[in-house]
């Protein structure tokens, strides 16, 4: 006789990283080259400086299919900031 049971699934982690990925004005997308099957759980950036006038990169979403929305910002003003264009080094991580 069965009285409990636990079934616990893992998947395995996806991951991979990109290199001095142009950030348009406006924001891009990391071109995913990997298949996530249930979600991207990070997304963890690093702003270059590339001579530019970016100072803050964000993630803005974690699209698993179109690929993770970036943003980058000058530091013009922190109440409204700039759009401007930017390179970031990125990881994605989920399963």
């Amino acid at each position: 006789k069965i009285t409990a049971m636990k079934l616990d699934i893992d998947a395995p982690e996806v991951t991979e990283s990109f290199d001095d990925s142009a950030i348009a004005s406006g924001g891009g997308r990391l071109t995913l080259t990997k298949t996530y099957p249930r979600i991207i759980k990070s997304v963890n950036i690093t702003l270059q400086d590339d001579g530019g006038t970016a100072a803050v990169a964000r993630v803005i979403n974690k699209h698993r299919t179109l690929g993770p929305l970036i943003k980058c910002y000058s530091a013009t003003t922190l109440s409204a900031p700039n759009e401007v264009a930017g390179t970031v080094d990125a990881i994605v991580r989920g399963y």
